[in-house]
Order: structure tokens, then sequence, then C-alpha cells
């Protein structure tokens, strides 16, 4: 019996992402992770350490590093501790963030 309600969830659930995934939303998206890029590398320019911001779609990266960011190699040269220290802030300031980059979610709704 409780499998067969787990799996009536699943479906409802599924069924209910996949009309939200939509080209639109997926533009939409799209546009808020390029607006939050250009966003960091404004607040980037105004600070006395090197940052670079790196991503694509909704994704975006922040690297301490004075390198154009192009690859994993260069990326893990950068200084790991300010990394670290901004997740922790973040953090703190009740926000998830991934191990390496982070961005718009907005398939998810309030009820989520």
């Amino acid at each position: 019996m409780a499998v067969h309600i787990f799996r009536r969830s699943a479906v409802y659930y599924w069924r209910r992402r996949v009309k939200l995934a939509t080209s639109e939303v997926f533009a939409r998206v799209r546009a808020q992770g390029a607006r939050l890029r250009e966003g960091l590398r404004r607040a980037a320019d105004g600070l006395r350490i090197p940052v670079q911001v790196t991503g694509e779609g909704p994704c975006a990266g922040i690297h301490f590093t004075r390198e154009d960011v192009v690859d994993a190699d260069i990326a893990e040269r950068g200084n790991q501790d300010l990394w670290r220290l901004m997740c922790l802030g973040v953090t703190n300031q009740g926000l998830a963030i991934t191990s390496r980059t982070f961005g718009p979610i907005a398939p998810y709704i309030g009820e989520d």
C-alpha cells in the first residue's frame, strides 16, 4: 500500500514538473543567469581582490584569481580560502550554493 501511494505521489510530482519545464521557463532562467553574471562582474569590478565570473545558461561561477578562467585547472589555482569564506557568508545569509556554481531555479514555485 505505501509503495502505491509513493508511486502516485511521484507521478503527480513529475507531471506537474513537466508542465513547468517549458521553453519559456528555460529562456527566462537563461536570461536570469546572464543578469546574475553581469551583476556579479559589476560588483567584482569594485573590489580590491581579483575575481573572475564564469558561467553559461542559469549557472554562475566565481573564481578568486587574476587569470581568465577557461578550464578546471585554472579555476583550481584560484584562492580556495576566499571561495570557502564566500560560501560561509552566503550560507549565513540563508542562501544555498553548490560546490562551484549557483544560479536561479525558476521552475520551483512558492509551495515547493
